[in-house]
This record gives C-alpha cells, sequence and structure tokens, in this order.
C-alpha cells in the first residue's frame, strides 16, 4: 500500500482540547492514531499561520523567538497594537506547545514501533517454539471430549507399568502361547496320550514307608520320605485276615481264600470238668485234668489208687512184660 500525508486544511482552528490515549485503545491506525496526528497537525498549521510572515519555523517545526519581532506587528480584537512581550510570551507557549506534539509524537512513534502491522500473521507453535494454535492442532483439541484424561499406552508387555498396552501387542504375546486345546506327548512318546518309555528319577531318593496301624494318607511330591497309613480290609490273597473284627480269646481257623474265621477254646482248670461234645479247641490243661495224669496213659504210673486214664492193651498171648499201672487184657 502507497504511502500518503496526513492532509492540510486550508483554514485550520485551534483546537486545545485533544483526547488523550488510554492503554485499553486498540492499535489501530484508522480509529485512533491518524484522527489524533491530524488534529495535532490542524493546531499546528493553525499556529504556523499565526506567525506567517513575522517568523519562520525551523526544519523540525519550531518556532525561533529570536526572529520574532518585538512590538507593533499583532493587535487584539480592538486593532489595538499588541507588545512584543505578549506575542513573546504567546509564542513560547506556542513553541512548548510544539515541543510537546513533537514529544507526543515520538512517543506514539515508539508505541506503534513495538506492534505488529495489520496483515501480519503467527507461526504455529511447535514443541521446540511458542506460536498460535494450528488448524489441525484446533480440529484435534475440538475431537477430545470433555473431561478426559490423557492415556499413555505401551508398546510392549511389562510387568512394571498399569498402562493400557495397544491391542496388537497384545495379540503378538498371545500368538506366541498355546491353544487352551492343547496336549503333550508323555515322555518319548510319538503321540499324545501314548504310553511313556522313560521317565526323570528324583534328584534325590526318597522312601516310601507303610504305616499299618494308622489310616492317615500322605502327599508326596518328591521333597521327603513319607509314612502313609492303610485303609481297608486286605484279603487272604493278598497276604491279610480278610477279617474286620476277630473273637478276643479264640483260635484262627483258615477257610481258604476266604476270610480268617475263630474258634473258641476249652479251658477247663479242674479235674471236674469234662470233654463236651463241641467244636471248640482244646488246651493243654483240659486234656490234662480229663485225664487226671500229666504222662501219657502208656505210662507207668502206680497211683492205683487214684482215679485217671491209663493205657489198656489186648492180646492173645501173654505179653513178656507189663507196664505199672496199665491194663492188659488177654483173650
Amino acid at each position: 500500500m502507497a504511502e500518503q500525508n496526513y492532509p492540510i486544511p486550508e483554514n485550520p482552528v485551534y483546537d486545545p482540547e485533544i483526547r488523550a490515549l488510554q492503554d485499553s485503545d486498540p492499535a489501530s491506525a484508522s480509529s485512533v492514531f491518524n484522527p489524533l496526528f491530524e488534529r495535532l497537525i490542524t493546531n499546528i498549521h493553525a499556529l504556523k499561520l499565526l506567525a506567517d510572515g513575522k517568523a519562520e519555523l525551523s526544519e523540525d517545526g519550531k518556532v525561533q523567538l529570536e526572529q520574532l519581532p518585538m512590538a507593533g506587528v499583532l493587535s487584539d480584537t480592538s486593532n489595538n497594537p499588541v507588545s512584543s512581550a505578549v506575542v513573546y510570551a504567546a509564542l513560547s507557549e506556542i513553541n512548548t506547545a510544539i515541543e510537546n506534539v513533537n514529544n507526543a509524537i515520538t512517543i506514539i512513534n515508539n508505541a506503534l514501533g513495538g506492534k505488529a502491522a495489520s496483515n501480519h500473521s503467527h507461526n504455529a507453535a511447535t514443541a521446540q517454539a511458542a506460536g498460535f494454535m494450528a488448524a489441525a492442532d484446533k480440529a484435534k483439541l475440538d475431537g477430545i471430549a470433555a473431561g478426559a484424561n490423557k492415556t499413555v499406552v505401551d508398546a510392549a508387555i511389562s510387568n512394571t507399568s498399569t498402562n493400557p498396552v495397544q491391542n496388537k501387542i497384545v495379540y503378538a504375546e498371545l500368538a506366541k502361547k498355546a491353544a487352551n486345546t492343547h496336549t503333550h506327548n508323555y515322555a518319548a512318546s510319538a503321540s499324545a496320550g501314548g504310553a511313556a518309555n522313560t521317565a526323570v528319577k528324583l534328584a534325590t531318593a526318597r522312601t516310601l514307608r507303610i504305616k499299618l496301624n494308622s489310616t492317615g494318607a500322605a502327599s508326596f511330591d518328591g521333597s521327603a520320605n513319607v509314612t502313609p497309613g492303610v485303609e481297608g480290609t486286605l484279603p487272604v490273597a493278598n497276604g491279610g485276615s480278610g477279617a474286620t473284627t476277630l473273637t478276643s480269646g479264640a483260635a484262627l481257623i483258615g477257610n481258604g481264600t476266604a476270610a480268617i474265621q475263630t474258634r473258641a477254646i476249652t479251658n477247663n482248670t479242674a479235674t471236674s470238668g469234662g470233654i463236651a461234645g463241641s467244636t471248640n479247641l482244646l488246651t493243654m490243661n483240659t486234656l490234662k485234668n480229663a485225664l487226671n495224669r500229666t504222662t501219657s496213659v502208656a505210662a507207668a504210673d502206680t497211683a492205683y489208687t487214684t482215679y485217671m486214664a491209663r493205657g489198656i492193651a489186648a492180646s492173645t498171648a501173654t505179653p513178656s512184660s507189663l507196664v505199672n499201672g496199665c491194663i492188659h487184657i488177654k483173650y
């Protein structure tokens, strides 16, 4: 845009009421600065016309007081001559006003020097430099819901991070794992479920000792020896009795592969006790008391007056010798 000069009015009117600039005024040439400059220029031109022919302004726009006539040039409203002292004083005020105007112009120019041009532009902000928001950044910001928080999404699996992880990373890690329907071959087996051909022994040998007076179970993981108890009835075929209970004081009688049976035992302790017909077993005391002797019936016994069991023999010939206390019958 081509530069333009402020217009100079033909009949300028001096106006001492000039509005002061405010901090809140916009930095606008057309609405703030130009109207102020035009008012100042009009006042200056009016003062210049007042002094035309009597004094000249220097290049900086100031009236040189030494060029003014000392008397009889100006007149008041009654066409009376004005003294040079009055004129001098008036022109001094004019010079002061012009200096104030020049100072104001300097201040305004300095202020305008720190302002941007009306057609200026701004760079978009970057991570390294401040600037205005780019259109793409504004669109991105508009897409964020109110109250949303920044969420950091990890690009790798971690056992310490509390952040969410990318879906593709999770998928890749799952692809490394076996399906939930997978199977395993036994040791040295060619197929899943086949018989194991080899096994690895425990690094430390352990013992398993059966505790027959206990029914407690023992867990075995190879870390220590165990002593489990026995539960259930061991059959005769496996070396047991096959019985869950036995009659106290009875004798055990085998019954083939069936459970062992018991038999009562008769134990007479006096000679008055007889031997009754039964399936009971007899003790030696019962036999001794029933026979009323402690020796064999074939042995000599001279207690002839005592009732006891004695040996009896029968033959057709007279024996060459007889046993005392025994009975021999010849027929």
